[in-house]
């Protein structure tokens, strides 16, 4: 209980983590502990229970390791990927283009308020859906040639085409990826 904070020894963390070694054979634990000077520093901690060759507990190994830097480094990278996040909401809340992600296997991935203003769907409904399913007027026409090219050859392409159902002309940028297609319209 030397190395625990005051509140961490009166929760009784201390005798959990070693009946948790003692059942277990080892237990690990993370949190905060306290140097001989008093500061407080974060730790990854593992408690190895030593046994004699009956299985008689004899005593426990602990080895402790000072985790601080690492956990504001994480920290730290939760924070700019949740700033990054965001960003990014901001950066499709301002975009005027319609835009919707597709899976690899054609399936809507995201659908921005304005594409579901011009292709009128719902896009919560049409999330998992694949593109073909739902405008099967679609399938044969410039568009699945051109978003079929763009991701066989991995390069972006863009056209105009006007799609009847919709009686709509629209122009159309489509960004391949690894993992489906973003298109901009």
């Amino acid at each position: 209980s030397t190395f625990y904070t005051e509140a961490d020894v009166a929760d009784g963390v201390p005798e959990a983590n070693l009946a948790a070694a003692r059942e277990d054979g080892r237990t690990e634990d993370e949190g905060w502990r306290v140097r001989a000077d008093g500061s407080r520093f974060w730790a990854d901690v593992v408690i190895t229970a030593l046994r004699d060759d009956d299985g008689a507990l004899e005593g426990y190994a602990k080895v402790t390791r000072d985790a601080t830097e690492r956990r504001a480094f994480e920290r730290e990278l939760v924070r700019e990927r949740d700033d990054l996040a965001d960003e990014l909401a901001e950066v499709f809340e301002r975009v005027s283009d319609g835009v919707f992600g597709l899976d690899d296997e054609w399936r809507f991935t995201y659908v921005n308020e304005r594409a579901a203003d011009l292709i009128d769907v719902d896009p919560a409904a049409a999330r998992g859906e694949v593109l073909w399913d739902l405008f099967p007027a679609a399938v044969g026409t410039t568009f699945e040639e051109q978003y079929r090219r763009a991701m066989s050859e991995q390069g972006p392409v863009s056209f105009e085409e006007y799609y009847p159902p919709l009686e709509t002309w629209f122009d159309v940028t489509a960004y391949p990826s690894e993992t489906g297609l973003s298109v901009y319209f």
